[in-house]
C-alpha cells in the first residue's frame, strides 16, 4: 500500500510542477522576432519543437482493410475476472498458450459481419458443432460445441449441415457464425436453429470442451453443470504455432 501511496504523491507533486510552469509562462512576456533581431539579437527559440499524434494506442486487434487476413489465438476469458482460462485448439481448449492453436479470418465489409475461422494449426475451420440437429434458445436444455469440423461448412446466416469434427464423427455444424469487435477482439457468435431463428448462445468451459446453450437455466434443471465456468471469447492476433 506505501509504494501506491508513494506514486500518488509523487503524481501531486507533478502536477503542481506543472501547474506552476504554466502559471508562471503565461505571466512571462515573451518578445516578437521582430523586437529581438531589432536589438542584436537572434530568433526566439520555438515554443514547441514537436506535437506529434500517438498513434501507437493498444488494440485488440491490429487495422486492416477488408479482405486482409488476420492471424491469431482465440482465448477464453472469465467475464467476472478478466482472466485467460484457456485456449482454443481444434477439439476443445487448453491452458496453456504454447498449445494453442492459430486462427485465421478475413476482415469482412462491413467490419461487424459474420466470419469463419480456420484452424491453420490442423486445417480445419472452427465451428459450432451440434451432435444432433438441436435448437438452441429459451426453455431448452440443448447444447453446441466449439471445435473443429473438417468436412462440411456453411454460410452466412446458413442452417446447420451434416460434418464431421476433429473428434467427433457425425452430426451438424455451422461455420461462418463469428462475428469479430474490431476495437475489442470479443467473439460473438450466431447459431441458426432449423426453423430460422437466430440464437446467440452462451459459453461455459468445462475441462477441456467449450459449450454454448441459449439457456443455462434450463440445461442446469436437466443436467449436471457442476463445475461449467462461464466463458466470453476474444481473438489476439499472436500466433503461437505454425500451419
Amino acid at each position: 500500500m506505501l509504494p501506491v501511496i508513494r506514486i500518488a504523491a509523487f503524481a501531486v507533486l507533478i502536477l503542481s510542477l506543472l501547474s506552476a510552469v504554466i502559471d508562471v509562462s503565461a505571466r512571462a512576456v515573451r518578445e516578437t522576432n521582430g523586437e529581438r533581431l531589432a536589438r542584436g539579437l537572434g530568433p526566439a527559440r520555438p515554443r514547441r519543437l514537436y506535437a506529434g499524434t500517438r498513434t501507437n494506442a493498444a488494440r485488440a486487434v491490429p487495422s486492416g482493410s477488408p479482405g486482409t487476413t488476420q492471424r491469431g489465438v482465440i482465448k477464453l476469458i472469465a467475464p467476472s475476472t478478466g482472466s485467460v482460462l484457456a485456449y482454443m485448439t481444434a477439439t476443445g481448449a487448453t491452458p496453456n498458450v504454447a498449445s494453442a492453436h492459430t486462427f485465421t479470418y478475413n476482415i469482412p465489409t462491413p467490419s461487424n459481419a459474420l466470419v469463419g475461422f480456420t484452424d491453420v494449426t490442423s486445417s480445419s475451420a472452427l465451428s459450432e458443432f451440434a451432435s444432433t440437429y438441436v435448437f438452441l434458445g429459451n426453455n431448452r436444455a440443448t447444447t453446441v460445441r466449439l471445435m473443429g469440423v473438417v468436412a462440411g461448412s456453411t454460410p452466412a446466416g446458413g442452417a446447420a449441415v451434416s460434418a464431421e469434427s476433429a473428434s467427433y464423427n457425425g452430426g451438424y455444424a455451422e461455420t461462418t457464425v463469428f462475428g469479430v469487435d474490431p476495437s475489442t477482439g470479443k467473439i460473438t457468435v450466431q447459431w441458426v436453429n432449423p426453423d430460422g431463428t437466430v440464437v446467440n448462445p452462451h459459453f461455459y468451459l468445462y475441462q477441456s470442451t467449450v459449450y454454448g446453450t441459449g439457456d443455462f437455466v434450463a440445461l442446469s434443471q436437466s443436467s449436471d453443470t457442476t463445475g461449467w465456468a462461464p466463458v466470453d471469447l476474444y481473438y489476439d492476433t499472436i500466433t503461437v504455432s505454425a500451419p
